[in-house]
């Protein structure tokens, strides 16, 4: 009885040693938010966002001051810009300047449906995945789960995230 005892905690003590840890990313923080750089076509904004995946994804320009103040909101498939008081509701693909919105919001859906990531080096994750224009790729801390940056290659679409938070409502 004694030899099975000590058998037994010595499997248990040292059983694990060899097996092989595999990495595996934080849960991607996705209702959040924080400020973005989008390029987009050729052209450069300066925007907040607000994101909750349970409900939209809210992208006000800040820079250029001609567009200052207008809000995008996407939910599920529909898109509204909003100015002040006025307020319109589109199919996302009738306004090609606003398609950005679109695709950064379902990139940032279809995260947790891909099973494409790995580790870098820097300890950062990189992600890859399918919008409806085309492939992805979201950079996330390592640490806090924000996301990075994202690019999709198809739509010529780069963004950067900064001052994450996840105080969303």
């Amino acid at each position: 009885m004694k030899k099975v005892l000590i058998l037994l905690m010595f499997i248990l003590l040292f059983g694990g040693c060899a097996r092989e840890k595999t990495a595996t990313p934080p849960v991607p923080e996705l209702n959040f938010k924080g400020d973005i750089s989008v390029t987009y076509n050729n052209y450069t904004l300066e925007c907040s966002i607000e994101n909750n995946l349970a409900n939209s994804c809210e992208i006000t320009v800040k820079e250029p001051c001609l567009l200052s103040g207008l809000k995008m909101i996407v939910k599920g498939g529909n898109c509204k810009l909003e100015m002040g008081k006025v307020s319109y509701e589109f199919d996302p693909a009738a306004l090609k300047h606003t398609e950005f919105a679109t695709s950064l919001s379902e990139a940032l859906t279809n995260v947790l449906n891909t099973t494409k990531y790995s580790q870098l080096e820097n300890g950062m994750w990189k992600y890859t995945g399918q919008t409806e224009i085309g492939q992805f790729t979201l950079l996330q801390d390592g640490e806090t789960g924000y996301p990075i940056s994202l690019k999709i290659p198809d739509a010529d679409l780069s963004v950067k995230f900064k001052n994450m938070k996840s105080d969303v409502n």
